[in-house]
């Protein structure tokens, strides 16, 4: 953990300034073709690879490159995260600042409940830019893997609450998501990271079923300086803070926004589904200062929750709870309902 009294950290202004495990030549990608995306998102295109784990090394690889190990065992399966850019010397700049934003807020992070960062593969990005290099997840994220599995209670007792299925009407599988999700964002916030896009589409889920908070893309690092942030993620999941000033995400922005992203794991709908229009959103939240309704059929037991959601998606940052707040709530919610 970070200490609190940690001196201001300029972000470093070049790529081979960045600490990260140097990927060249150990990563091959599943399918070579130009329709070998397996995902787009806002800023980057997702490819499916593979790395030679046996080849890694801790610090940036100054040796001659060495060919991909045939031998299936040595290998792991990987997300390649290629930033989307075109060749403009102005523009590749600015995907440059994204990428060491990304990767300074990421490298570091160990968390049973974080998806972990490998490393950059400079031989996989565009324009000078590398790929970031991560652990490929089966199930995909949590949106789409609880839409996949609406008898999820069936389906993944391996992470059940030792033999229990139900805790007073909640599924202990959803519950553990939401459980998993505030304690991989306490350590966030522990080390003094602002994730700043928390949603279910950035919550992945590992192959045993707990999930990983991933995309660092709008993280901001709370004792670096050359950090700048904007609006642009999902207004459904944001805080009214987030959606009205420029100043970026802080620590209890993060909680509004894990309230929201529970909301959504608990009910299995949208925050806010009923309106399409961001802009009939922002102004819902803004100026009637709306939130996620009580669902009409809500398993027994549940008002633990709902408690716990209103006392993070409050209007003030400073009236919500902090991350150490909730995760101890949490807990305290699990033991009533055993």
């Amino acid at each position: 953990m970070l200490p609190s009294s940690s001196p201001t950290r300029l972000l470093p202004s070049r790529i081979e300034d960045l600490s990260y495990r140097d990927l060249t030549g150990l990563v091959k990608r599943e399918d070579e073709s130009v329709n070998g995306v397996q995902h787009s998102g806002g800023f980057a295109d997702i490819f499916i690879g593979y790395l030679n784990e046996e080849g890694t090394t801790s610090k940036v690889r100054r040796d001659p490159v060495k060919a991909i190990c045939d031998r299936k065992a040595s290998l792991a399966k990987v997300a390649i995260k290629v930033l989307r850019m075109v060749n403009d010397e102005g523009l590749t700049s600015k995907v440059k600042t994204l990428l060491i934003r990304e990767t300074a807020a990421w490298h570091h992070l160990r968390h049973r409940n974080v998806l972990e960062f490998l490393g950059l593969a400079p031989d996989h990005g565009r324009y000078g830019c590398p790929a970031l290099i991560s652990p490929y997840c089966e199930k995909g994220t949590a949106t789409k893997y609880l839409s996949a599995n609406p008898d999820i209670d069936t389906k993944l007792s391996v992470v059940c609450l030792r033999s229990l299925k139900i805790l007073g009407g909640i599924s202990s599988i959803i519950f553990l998501k939401i459980l998993g999700t505030a304690e991989g964002l306490q350590y966030l916030h522990q080390n003094a990271v602002v994730h700043g896009d928390l949603k279910p589409s950035n919550v992945l889920i590992h192959d045993d079923g707990h999930p990983l908070i991933c995309d660092f893309g709008r993280a901001k690092i709370l004792t670096s300086g050359g950090f700048t942030t904007n609006a642009s993620g999902a207004c459904r999941y944001q805080a009214p803070e987030i959606l009205t000033s420029s100043d970026g995400p802080k620590k209890p922005s993060d909680i509004y926004a894990f309230a929201t992203t529970s909301y959504e794991f608990w009910t299995g709908v949208e925050p806010f589904n009923t309106i399409h229009q961001d802009s009939s959103i922002i102004i819902s939240i803004i100026m009637r200062d709306a939130r996620p309704d009580y669902p009409d059929r809500a398993p027994l037991g549940t008002e633990y929750l709902w408690t716990l959601f209103e006392d993070s998606w409050k209007a003030e940052p400073e009236e919500r709870l902090d991350a150490d707040s909730v995760v101890m709530r949490l807990h305290g919610i699990r033991t009533k309902l055993q």
